[in-house]
């Protein structure tokens, strides 16, 4: 598809524009609220992070928003994603699961709180998670897991040794590559499948 130039977009003044979708305008005409809303100031000048935007019949401009909590990347976009680019994303992923986790559970102090997920976050922790997840994984997950495992890393924590910290990154680089590629329903099923070996969930 071809590229067409970034445009701004304006909300016209609607009771819609408010947290939702609304009616915008973009480069002077009127397209479907494709992107959400939102006001921003007294202006509602809208605007929008990532644009993917091109021209349709009759001069109309439709633009999309990049979703950031609905992930949906093509396994080539996701490939050429960096290993340690992964394990990145993972890193997030993998403790976001690990706080609702904690949370779920009821009854716990702020305090116990973190001191919890830093218990359960840290690579010593994320390895013995690493050798209960790897028979639940597909042969296309495995090679995920092994390019964050086998990934150059130059410094390692402490209280962990090389190998556990391997297995840490390839954890979060699988865990990364999920969201990106929208499978977070997999995501989910392969951490509950190993907290409850763990833990009993």
């Amino acid at each position: 598809m071809r590229d067409y130039p970034s445009v701004t977009a304006y909300a016209e003044p609607s009771p819609l524009t408010r947290g939702g979708l609304g009616k915008c305008v973009f480069g002077g005409t009127k397209a479907p609220p494709y992107g959400v809303c939102r006001e921003a100031g007294p202006y509602k000048k809208l605007y929008f992070p990532i644009k993917i935007c091109y021209s349709i019949p009759k001069e109309r401009t439709v633009c999309t928003v990049e979703h950031y909590f609905q992930m949906n990347r093509t396994k080539q976009q996701v490939d050429a994603v960096s290993n340690l680019g992964l394990a990145h994303m993972g890193d997030a992923v993998y403790e976001v699961l690990c706080r609702s986790y904690l949370c779920a559970r009821g009854d716990l102090t702020v305090g116990k709180l973190h001191k919890d997920t830093v218990s359960l976050v840290r690579a010593t922790t994320q390895a013995e998670f690493a050798d209960k997840l790897r028979p639940h994984l597909t042969e296309e997950e495995l090679a995920y897991y092994r390019r964050g495992k086998n990934s150059h890393v130059h410094a390692v924590p402490k209280g962990a040794t090389r190998e556990q910290y391997a297995k840490a990154t390839g954890v979060e680089a699988l865990f990364g590559a999920l969201w990106l590629l929208g499978r977070t329903d997999r995501a989910n099923e392969l951490f509950n499948l190993v907290m409850e070996e763990l833990y009993g969930l």
